[in-house]
Parts: structure tokens; sequence; C-alpha cells
């Protein structure tokens, strides 16, 4: 069966939307299913489903006929004054077929469809529908025809815009695809390159992270996009920050004042205690951009601010001290003073915890034992306080107490772990760890 003959009894609708002033593209003459927005003819209301089964049996073959239709090529027989073909509810069916054809099939037959002499507005129309069905197994597919655009056209605004969409559609798809874009990283052009850290920063799953890293250090413009990326990445895992903050640090003292400046602004949003002397010192930079940026690092590292120039760095080394006294002091006692009988002195406790901003990460480690304390109110309120400390450190035993049965840790749990990240996975487990697994 042609696409044409499948499409023929779903003319009437089509003919009908088009009409009604749906938008149309500049249309293309002529071809068989042009001829099917003529047909009037009384309709059930099954028609849709019937209409994508029987799109759906013409297979991949179809795929050439899809994309004349989605780039706008066909229009009306008689005119464009009738509209064309394509409207939201041929793209709807179009899509679904798309879904339903086995991928690798698809993948190919798109392929060959395109050639040298292809535009390139059709060219991009076949590349944006990659993540309508494919996953990683395809991706080097879709690289190749990339690979094909000229690098003149690559360094256009709507290209470059349209293909970092379709990459980061692609890669959201199908967590596999990182390690088909890592095996193929070297073979990319210069032009594609911002693309690529576009879309993986996008994604903003510590997968890229590798592929961000293997980046660095090519030239100064890709580096400032990189270390853009960096900062938009959610690094869940302890691992996976440390690799990132090792990444940034060497950017601290040497380089473009603009990209020091962007390093110190994310190792203080990640949390990165060990180079808060640092991010004081670089408030004596003699480069503005190195000061706003150690500034703003600070800022996101400890809560508050205690401004810039020479009396601002002296405020924040005595922040700084105090923080590592106070810490000093305050783990020597966690232990012993939660398991006190006297209320407030577990509440004092808890609040000195929740104040610690140098150590966070640590304090949350030595909090979560406490969640599966035998006292289910002193679990709860531990695990109010891991969600003041907001140390990522803290996730993992939150989303593990949402197993306690008993309801005041569990709801408590649930409670921190909605207000921290948005979420609303409820008490399902699988799901939490998931998202946590990135």
């Amino acid at each position: 069966m042609t696409l044409a003959r499948a499409l023929r009894s779903i003319a009437p609708l089509v003919a009908l939307l088009t009409l009604s002033g749906a938008p149309s593209a500049a249309p293309a003459e002529g071809g068989d299913v042009a001829d099917l927005v003529a047909e009037l003819v009384e309709v059930g209301s099954g028609l849709r489903d019937a209409q994508r089964r029987a799109i759906i049996g013409c297979g991949p073959g179809a795929v050439g006929e899809v994309l004349d239709i989605l780039s706008g090529r066909v229009a009306h027989p008689d005119g464009a004054g009738h509209g064309a073909l394509l409207n939201e509810t041929t793209k709807a069916v179009l899509h679904d077929a798309l879904q339903a054809w086995p991928a690798r099939e698809t993948a190919r037959a798109l392929a060959a469809r395109l050639t040298p002499d292809t535009p390139l507005a059709e060219r991009l129309v076949a590349l944006r529908l990659f993540p309508t069905f494919a996953g990683a197994d395809e991706l080097g597919l879709w690289l190749e025809l990339v690979l094909d655009i000229p690098t003149q056209q690559l360094a256009s605004r709507f290209v470059a815009r349209t293909l970092e969409d379709t990459l980061a559609q692609l890669l959201a798809r199908d967590p596999r695809s990182y390690v088909v874009l890592e095996a193929q990283l070297a073979r990319l052009p210069r032009a594609f390159l911002p693309q690529v850290v576009g879309a993986l920063g996008r994604n903003a799953r510590g997968s890229g992270l590798d592929l961000l890293g293997r980046l660095l250090g090519r030239d100064s413009a890709l580096d400032a996009q990189v270390l853009v990326a960096l900062r938009r990445l959610d690094l869940r895992d302890a691992g996976a920050r440390e690799e990132a903050r090792g990444l940034l640090r060497p950017f601290l003292f040497g380089g473009d004042p603009s990209q020091r400046g962007l390093a110190a602004t994310s190792l203080g949003e990640q949390g990165d205690a060990g180079s808060s002397l640092e991010l004081i010192a670089l408030l004596g930079d003699t480069e503005l951009h190195v000061q706003r940026g150690a500034r703003a690092g600070l800022v996101a590292l400890a809560g508050l601010d205690h401004g810039g120039g020479e009396e601002g760095m002296q405020r924040w080394y005595t922040w700084h001290d105090a923080n590592e006294d106070a810490w000093y002091r305050t783990r020597l006692r966690i232990s012993r003073e939660l398991a006190s009988p006297d209320p407030a002195v577990v509440a004092r406790m808890l609040r000195e915890v929740a104040g610690q901003r140098l150590h966070r990460d640590e304090a949350a480690l030595a909090l979560a034992p406490f969640l599966r304390s035998r006292d289910p109110r002193l679990a709860a309120l531990v695990a109010r306080t891991l969600g003041d400390l907001r140390s990522l450190d803290g996730l993992e035993p939150l989303i593990e107490a949402l197993g306690d049965p008993r309801d005041a840790v569990r709801c408590s749990a649930l409670e921190v772990l909605e207000a921290w990240t948005g979420l609303g996975f409820g008490e399902d487990l699988r799901a939490w760890h998931d998202w946590l697994a990135g």
C-alpha cells in the first residue's frame, strides 16, 4: 500500500482543516498525495485511528513521501487557494507512523532520500525527524548527515540552533547516545562543536561530563562555551562533582578574565569548599570580571554576602575562619548531643549543623545515620535539617528514608525532597533512584 492510498480516506478531514485557515508552507506542485485533498466524502469518527493504522502499514519505504509532506512540498492539485496538505492532524498521524516503524530501517530510508542536491531546508526537516523515532543506534547516521552540511552553512545561526535542539533531543531520548557521540567526537568539524557543547549543557546530565572535559583546551572560544555548559550540569554524584571541579579549578588563575570569573562562580555554585580560600583571594584580583565571579561564587557557597574589595576580603576571611572553628567544635559533639534525652540539646545541635556552609557535605554525611534512629521524632528532625543543608550528599539518605515504615520519618523525608527538587514522585523509590542516577 502506498502512502498516497493510505492517506486517501483522510483527505476530507485534511481539506476541511486546511480550508479553515491552518497555516501552510509554500507548497510544490503535484504528486499523488496532493489529489487526496480534493475528495470530500462523509467519514466516521473512527477515521483517524483507522488511517493511522493504514499509514503504519506502508512501512519505512514511504518515508520519502512523509518527508515531502512535512517539508510542505505537497499542495492541493487545484491550486494553492485550497491550502496545503500539511497541518497539525497530518503531522500527528505521520509522527505516529515514524515511531511505529523499525528505527534503523526508517533512518536508512530517510538518509537515502537525501542527496548532495537536497536543499538545506529539506535536509534540516529530515534531521529534525530523527528524535521522533531514533535512539543511540541511529545517532551515528544522524551525525553522518550533519557532516554532509558545508562548513559555512553550519555557521548559520538558524542551522546551528536547529542542530543543537535536535542533538539535545536525541541525547535526552536515549542515554546510550552519549557513548556514540564520544566515539564520533574526533570526526566532528570545529564549526559543529559549539552545538555539541550546547546540547550537552542543555541536557544537564552528568553523562556529558567526560565529553565536555575532552572538548576543553581546543581554543579559548570553545573553552568559554564548555565552562557555561559545566555550570549547567546537574551533578548529583559526589565523584562527578569532584571531577567537574577538577576541570574548573585550572581556570581560576590563568587565561581569559571572563573565563576565570565564570570558573570561580561555578565552583561556588557547586559547593566547592576546598576552593573557598582561592575565591576569597580572587576578590583582590586586578580584573573586574574575576572579582565579580569570585564574589558570586562565595555568595552561592555561603548563602550570604560579605561584599567585595579589600574590606570585603577581610570579612570573608573572618567568615571562613569562624566556619572552620565552628565545624571543628560541632563535629566532635554531633553523636553525643543527638543522643541526648533533652530535646533542647538536640534542637541546638541541629541548628548548629544546619548553619554550616563550608562543610555542609561532611555535615550531611554525619547526620545521615540518624535517619535510622529508633526515635522517629529525631529521624524526622534530621530529615528536615538535611533539607536545610541542601548538600547533594543528603539526597540518597533522604530517598532511602522513603522506605521507612514510620509515618513521621517517611512523610518528613518526602516533604523535604519535594520542596528541594520540585519533583512529584511521591513515595516511588524506584522513580527517585532513577532520577538520582541522572
